[in-house]
């Protein structure tokens, strides 16, 4: 099986891109870039569908949530953004600290956060009951990385985080 080009979008904007990711629910792509702004771009044509500015700082990382079809993005600036279909905010979650990776752990529903020298791990609430997607009373916080957590990925029950 080979790759092939699917498509190609150039200049799309005056700074870096930082962040890529595909909101599977509307066969879209996003952008995020060091600015803040996030691009939506359908998939088939490479047309811009929608342009928002959610972050002050650069985006790091998006990251789909496919049981509730929602997509998160994260930032430097300490926030994690969720959002629904149509580029719509549906929860603003502030760290307070830069958010450099996310995965999910879809056996028991977290959300895995990497920071600097510290890994989050936040129980996920599609109802927001505790007043936001993360239940952030209740997360565990682990401080065994001396750098940035770059990396996370979830395999069943097991955490990988690199530093």
């Amino acid at each position: 099986m080979s790759m092939q080009k699917h498509l190609s979008v150039t200049d799309c904007h005056n700074r870096s891109v930082s962040a890529l990711g595909y909101h599977l629910a509307r066969r879209e792509f996003l952008t995020g870039f060091e600015d803040g702004v996030i691009k939506w771009w359908d998939l088939e044509t490479g047309q811009l569908t929608f342009s928002v500015f959610e972050h002050t700082g650069m985006v790091t990382q998006f990251l789909y949530w496919a049981e509730p079809k929602l997509l998160f993005s994260a930032s430097n600036d300490g926030t994690i953004v969720v959002w629904t279909v149509g580029a719509t905010v549906f929860d603003r979650i502030k760290c307070n600290a830069s958010v450099f990776c996310m995965a999910i752990n879809h056996r028991r529903h977290q959300l895995i956060c990497g920071f600097k020298k510290q890994l989050r791990v936040f129980a996920l609430d599609v109802k927001k009951e505790s007043g936001h997607v993360l239940e952030l009373e209740t997360s565990f916080t682990n401080h065994r990385h001396k750098d940035i957590v770059s990396a996370v990925v979830c395999i069943d029950t097991r955490i990988y985080s690199a530093g």
